[in-house]
């Protein structure tokens, strides 16, 4: 465990330069390509906390105040995507309200557990 801890680290950290590094660009494609990569970095740290959080060992681990900036770095990271979400979405409900309704991109309807 603790080597794959070792190589999910090693590679955490040469994501996290690369997505550090990303700038501003004039082309779409690359700007599209590096926006594919930001959401995959999410997608990949979400996953690993998932698989953590789902095992009660690696759970009970965590002193209470490290489950305390646990929480607190989670909640700020949720309140700022899900907000850049909502910000974005009704964006783009705005422009879409002025396309026939057939042109609209279709987004699935997501079940929340609440």
């Amino acid at each position: 465990m603790m080597s794959n801890l070792r190589e999910w680290i090693d590679l955490t950290k040469a994501i996290l330069d690369e997505i550090s590094s990303i700038k501003p660009s004039e082309d779409r494609l690359t700007t599209f390509s590096n926006i594919v990569k930001c959401h995959s970095s999410i997608t990949r740290t979400m996953n690993g906390w998932t698989t953590w959080i789902r095992n009660p060992i690696v759970m009970d681990s965590f002193k209470k105040e490290e489950l305390d900036d646990i929480l607190s770095n989670l909640r700020k990271v949720s309140i700022l995507l899900l907000t850049f979400d909502l910000e974005t979405s009704r964006k783009k409900e705005k422009e879409w309200k002025t396309i026939p309704e057939e042109k609209t991109p279709k987004r699935e309807k997501l079940e929340y557990i609440r």
